[in-house]
């Protein structure tokens, strides 16, 4: 007993037999022709018969295989063909699937010459002059031979078969006007043909996409030669290829691997998509994508999804079976700052084969219309997200950001004005690859009231960065800082303390009780990629970390006016943790920063013995391994012509790194 008969030599019917034999489905394939059988492979799933059935013959072949489910997926204009399968199934109480070709939707452009068959459209070729390429196949030949006229100027494209040679010499065609080849045929084939034959017209049936129609169309408009178009077959009912395989999968619990290309489309014109990307979508059956990506590739004849976010796409992915090959398309390249990385590691968990397929990105796109290297740049994002600029740009000579906002450009004008930054140069870049696209440059005062545009990109040069720059290996003198009458840590328990924060450049910072934000500088030096929080509840204090914060131009960090623990609910997870000051709240303060991370650092300084000793029970509350350090540093100071040494209080400083559970 089988369980599929499936008829025909088209190409969805070859798909479609490829398809149930990995899917592991007894199926016997029924062609027309033996070298149409010869198309589709035999294998321990797959049977071909070459036999050409009338309707008695079909009805024998069912009582014989008796098949849990037939498919039609005969060509649109086998109508009688269909119509015995039909009757068949009916007689048998057989299942009848009737697929129909992919998109036979597709449209010439003006200037075509539409017919409703080949005995009109070899009239129409009759009345005038020029050679004509001949691509409906081999039963029509005969029709367009009887006009003397038209017969001498054909040239026929037909399948390698001794059946359809024979047609061709029992015509009259000559051997050199007799082209044998297996399509479908890519439009530089097809415009090829067109122009070494030097045909005035080509007659092509409305096939769709799966029979290289657009192709035909395409290469007509491109070699300058007029399409006669044999009209399209009447319209039936059955199902759509896709819709077809998916009730398969569901029929027979169908799960095959699917294979997914992540694929950087380029800036967005389309002329810079790569050719192993423009392959990957020529293979592929269902493309993904923002609609601005989708109408810049336009694949025509495939199963679009207008679609930007990951899980929507996994959903969408995981619940049609039926697409084995599918694109999703990446604006700029797969790997740069790319929605790449979220969706590989959630498709390969569905157990989707994932390949990145690389684009042309924004950076190396705008660098090379400003005839600019860009192996010394730091490159970050702002688009979707927050990076402070200020930092980077103070401490490097060129920065390279991707803006999300309209206002953009403008804001970070003005943060440069406002950090004494006006000597940068501003160079911006807007909807590159398009038509209208824009390079401008020039200072913060002339982009500082400036309405950009949000598909933007900014390079930003600070040509004196030595001058402005801050060394995350050191640490700053006390004299640096702008002063008060607010205490400051001084300069050694800084080191001590920074040392063991072990500060990362993109980690989140709360300096708790901040004072003068001498140690939230230095947080922000060593983290120009992530953020400080200064928690300071004196105003006088407050105001004076907010000037040192301009002085250093450290954008990185956020002043939080208030009472810790109260403030710290509303702040973002830390990384690393200073406290300085607690106002008598200390195991409240060290339980809100496990709180918001179990694993995070803390350096807790205090002078008070009663202090220290609250401290280490909080150190030894989450880690069974605390640092314990008491300093004491002396300084020289002259007297006169002697050198004395001034003693500093002793400075306990307690250092944990949460388990991740409290003990």
């Amino acid at each position: 007993m089988t369980k599929i008969i499936l008829f025909g030599g088209t190409t969805e019917g070859r798909d479609m037999a490829a398809f149930l034999d990995e899917a592991g489905i007894d199926t016997l394939v029924c062609t027309a022709t033996e070298y149409g059988g010869s198309l589709v492979p035999q294998t321990k799933n797959i049977r071909v018969s070459t036999e050409r059935l009338d309707e008695d013959d079909m009805m024998a072949l069912l009582a014989g295989e008796i098949p849990e489910l037939v498919i039609d997926a005969t060509h649109p204009y086998a109508t009688e063909v269909t119509a015995n399968i039909r009757d068949a199934c009916e007689k048998f109480n057989t299942e009848y699937m009737r697929v129909l070709r992919k998109g036979m939707d597709s449209e010439a452009e003006n200037g075509a010459v539409y017919v409703s068959d080949a005995k009109e459209a070899a009239a129409y070729l009759r009345g005038v002059t020029g050679d004509i390429l001949l691509t409906t196949g081999s039963k029509d030949i005969e029709t367009f031979c009887s006009y003397m006229g038209v017969r001498s100027r054909l040239v026929v494209r037909v399948l390698p078969s001794e059946e359809s040679l024979k047609a061709c010499m029992e015509a009259g065609i000559r051997p050199d006007r007799v082209i044998m080849m297996q399509g479908p045929f890519s439009e530089e084939v097809n415009e090829a043909l067109l122009r070494q034959y030097d045909c005035r017209y080509l007659v092509t049936k409305m096939s769709g996409p799966a029979g290289g129609f657009d192709e035909k169309i395409r290469a007509c408009r491109a070699a300058g030669v007029i399409p006669v178009i044999i009209g399209a077959p009447e319209e039936e009912e059955g199902v759509g290829y896709y819709d077809a395989l998916q009730d398969l999968c569901e029929k027979f619990d169908i799960h095959l691997q699917q294979y997914v290309a992540l694929v950087g489309a380029g800036m967005g014109s389309g002329g810079d998509l790569t050719r192993e990307g423009a392959q990957a979508i020529e293979e592929g059956e269902l493309i993904i994508g923002a609609g601005r990506l989708l109408d810049m590739v336009n694949p025509a004849g495939k199963v679009l999804l207008d679609e930007y976010d990951a899980d929507r796409i996994c959903a969408y992915i995981k619940d049609h079976p039926q697409y084995r090959k599918i694109v999703v398309l990446l604006s700029g390249d797969s790997g740069f700052y790319s929605g790449a990385r979220k969706l590989t590691g959630k498709l390969i968990e569905m157990g989707c084969g994932v390949f990145r397929i690389p684009g042309v990105s924004s950076i190396s796109y705008f660098m090379s219309r400003l005839h600019m290297a860009w192996d010394d740049v730091v490159i970050v994002s702002n688009h979707g997200r927050k990076q402070n600029l200020i930092p980077l740009i103070r401490d490097n000579e060129k920065v390279f950001s991707i803006l999300g906002k309209d206002s953009d450009i403008k804001q970070i004008a003005e943060t440069l004005l406002a950090y004494d930054l006006g000597h940068v140069k501003m160079y911006v870049g807007e909807h590159l690859s398009y038509d209208d696209e824009q390079i401008l440059s020039g200072t913060p005062n002339e982009f500082a009231y400036y309405d950009g545009k949000s598909l933007s990109v900014l390079l930003l040069v600070n040509r004196d960065y030595r001058e402005t720059a801050l060394s995350a290996s050191s640490v700053r003198k006390d004299e640096m800082f702008i002063r008060g009458d607010v205490p400051m840590t001084k300069r050694n328990i800084r080191a001590i303390s920074l040392d063991l924060l072990d500060v990362a450049k993109d980690d989140v910072c709360w300096d708790v009780g901040a004072g003068t934000g001498s140690i939230s500088i230095e947080m922000s030096i060593r983290a120009p990629e992530g953020m400080v929080y200064a928690i300071e509840k004196k105003v006088d204090a407050s105001e004076l970390i907010k000037e040192n914060r301009r002085h250093f131009k450290a954008d990185n960090i956020e002043v939080i006016a208030g009472d810790a623990p109260s403030v710290l609910e509303s702040l973002p997870a830390p990384d690393c943790v200073f406290i300085g000051g607690s106002s008598g709240m200390m195991e409240e303060i060290v339980d809100a920063c496990m709180a918001k991370n179990p694993h995070a650092r803390i350096v807790i300084n205090c002078i008070a013995l009663e202090s220290a000793a609250k401290a280490c029970q909080c150190a030894y509350k989450y880690s069974d391994a605390p640092e314990i350090i008491q300093v004491q540093a002396n300084t020289g100071k002259k007297a006169g012509e002697l050198t004395m040494m001034m003693g500093g209080n002793p400075v306990n400083i307690i250092a944990f790194e949460g388990k991740g559970e409290e003990k």
